[in-house]
């Protein structure tokens, strides 16, 4: 019994880790949507934010979104920073035991103007 565990429990990480390993990064999805400045500068935005370990799907969305409707890099970028410093401040209010969907939800809540 305890074999099957051990195997399921490692199937299970192998999909995952599968999975992951075929998940689009950041620089791939904005690869052609941003041009190569804004892309930078947004890449390495994503890569700061993960090493701090928050989400960093609501900055790609927004990058992605900016670029659909054909917005300036400039404000792009400055659109992007702007919500990271807001998760960063939601992490901070909700603690560091929050989920992403907490963080997402209390950066958002901050953008619409609620006061810490």
């Amino acid at each position: 019994m305890r074999r099957v565990r051990h195997l399921t429990a490692l199937a299970t990480f192998a999909f995952a880790a599968t999975g992951a390993a075929q998940q689009p990064s950041a620089d791939d999805r904005l690869a052609g949507r941003l041009d190569a400045s804004t892309r930078e500068q947004v890449v390495a935005l994503v890569d700061s934010l993960n090493s701090e370990g928050l989400p960093t799907e609501p900055i790609v969305a927004r990058a992605l979104e900016g670029a659909s409707k054909r917005a300036d890099g400039v404000l792009i970028v400055r659109v992007v920073r702007g919500f990271a410093t807001h998760l960063r401040v939601a992490r901070q209010v909700l603690g560091a035991a929050s989920s992403d969907r907490e963080i997402i939800a209390g950066a958002n809540a901050l953008k619409a103007g609620i006061k810490t």
